[in-house]
Order: structure tokens, then sequence, then C-alpha cells
């Protein structure tokens, strides 16, 4: 009840500091669907990475987002501290578990202090550290944190719905890799691709930034035709929106499972060295397949997952 009352009459600005990569930021999303739920008259402001930046461009529900590098110099390092301390914040939520806080005198705040719980999903760690501070948070359905403006809709539709027909029913397939060990084979995309096209016979779009472009291709061109590259032409937020409407998406331990994750698309993700329980798909319809292979977790290490078994997971969610 104490928390209530500073919820109505002392919360007026958030700070929710999150992380770099594109995938760690969308771990943290849920946590700040919570926080905007939980505060819905304060404004909520986000310190994240330069790469994740543009997933919260135009969205109404984020007051100011602030760029943290951290190559960056100290004394740009200073300019940022003094504008959040401009700010005068009255509760921050530092999912960094830096000593920020403290330092710009925030009456509540998360503490640095707080045991990590390692056996636990990587979000679920994030929404812990919420609680900690603000103990009736809960998770919710409602999605604020990644917004879909209607002119983002409108483009991504414009560069493959006269590809296929003006269909509103596809799946998404994500080749590329930041770290290129965690790339699925080739010929193993390829089959794949052809058993949904020959199953479901809908079509399927290809999504990655510019440096999965090539690798796409090459899975593409032994395909039938009719299948859409968009690796590289549509921006962050409308590769969000054709995963939040896809019907099933099929990728490897990348930021792309995550999203789909987030929306609560079906999901199968194909897993290298990284622990998919603390990593892996966390919506009701994910599912994850991890390679067999042992030793050194060089270029061939994803060759020990088998077409059969992704087969056989897609099947089992979809």
């Amino acid at each position: 009840m104490l928390f209530k009352k500073l919820e109505n009459s002392r919360i007026k600005k958030i700070l929710i500091v999150s992380l770099t990569n594109i995938g760690d930021v969308v771990l943290t999303c849920p946590t700040i669907d919570a926080v905007i739920t939980q505060f819905p008259l304060a404004e909520v402001s986000l310190v994240v990475g330069p790469k994740a930046r543009t997933l919260f461009d135009q969205n109404p529900y984020i007051k100011n987002i602030y760029i943290f590098t951290k190559k960056e110099s100290w004394f740009d390092l200073f300019l940022l501290f003094k504008r959040l301390y401009c700010e005068r914040f009255d509760l921050v939520i530092d999912l960094r578990n830096t000593a920020l806080a403290y330092f710009l005198g925030v009456p509540f705040h998360t503490s640095v202090l707080m045991k990590k719980t390692l056996a636990l999903h990587k979000k679920d760690q994030h929404f812990l550290r919420l609680k900690s501070v603000v103990p009736d948070a809960q998770i919710t359905t409602k999605r604020y944190a990644l917004f879909i403006s209607e002119l983002i809709r409108k483009h991504a539709e414009s560069l493959f719905h006269p590809s296929l027909g003006w269909s509103k029913s596809y799946f998404v397939v994500s080749p590329g890799a930041a770290d290129t060990r965690k790339r699925w084979t080739v010929d193993g995309f390829v089959a794949v691709c052809q058993a949904l096209i020959d199953e479901y016979k809908l079509p399927i779009l290809f999504i990655g930034d510019a440096q999965d472009k090539e690798y796409s291709e090459r899975v593409i061109t032994r395909l039938p035709p009719g299948v859409v590259n968009l690796c590289g032409r549509v921006s962050l937020l409308e590769a969000v929106w054709v995963l939040r409407n896809s019907h099933l998406v099929l990728c490897n331990d990348s930021a792309v499972m995550h999203l789909a994750s987030y929306f609560d698309v079906p999901v199968v993700a194909l897993f290298g060295p990284t622990d998919p329980r603390k990593y892996g798909p966390w919506g009701a319809k994910g599912a994850f397949v991890q390679t067999q292979s042992k030793g050194e977790h060089g270029e061939g290490f994803m060759s020990g997952i088998e077409v059969k078994d992704v087969l056989a997971k897609i099947k089992s969610i979809f």
C-alpha cells in the first residue's frame, strides 16, 4: 500500500536503463511494458545502445531515448550523466546493474547488490529486478515497448505484398546471425523451406540486415520462384511488423527469435552453444533445436542440427 501512494503522488519520471544489442534489448521489453502499465501517468525514458535506438522511434509511450556507447570518451559519458542528472528522475530501473542511480541521487531504484538468479530465463531476470523495487508490478500482455506506426506498416507492405499477390499469410525465415558460428547450414535452410512450401503452400519472406542478404540469396536461389528477400530492404521497425504478422518464424539464435517471442509468434530457433534455457524462445509457441555437434564451436558446429528434427519442431507448434 505504501508503494501505491508513491505511484500516485511521487513517481512522475522514470528511467529504464536497458542494454546494447538488439536481442538483449528485446529481452527487456516485457519489463518496459510492465513499468508503463504500472505507472500510466509517468514519463518513461530509456537508455539503450546505438544499435537498438531505432526500435523505439516514434513511440508515444517513451519520453526520451538516451544512447550509451561502451567506447564513449569520459567527456561524452560526463555529458550523458549531466543530461540524466538534470532530469531528476523519481525511479530508475537499471537492467545493466550499474551504480548509475546512486550517483543520480534518485529516491527509488534497483540495487546493485541484488543477487542474480542464474537459473531463470534472462527476460525473467530483468523482470525480477523491477519487482525488487516495485513489488506489485505485473507482467502484461499489452505491448507498449515496440510501437509500429501506420506509416511504417504501409511501407513494409508495399515492399512485399505485390510479390505475394497481396497475400496476408506467409512464413518468415531469417538465416543470419551476428556470430556466423551460430548460423545453420544453407543446405538445412533449403530443405526446410522446400518442405514448408510443399506442405503449406504459403510464401516465404527472408528478413535480416544487409549483411545477411548474400547468405539468404544462397538459400533462395535453390528454391522455387516467389520467395522474397527483404534483407537490407526494410528498416528495423518494418522488420518487426513483418515478424509480428507472420504465421511462423524459422531463425537462428538471434534478435529475430526474441522479437517473435515478444509478439508470441510461433518460432523455431536453431541453437549452437548458447544455453536455450536462459536465452531461448520465450513465447507460448516457441521451440528450439540445439546442435548435437561436440568439440570446437567453429563454422561447422551448427551442422549437427538435422532437418528432420527441425520439421518435427515446426509441426509441434504450428
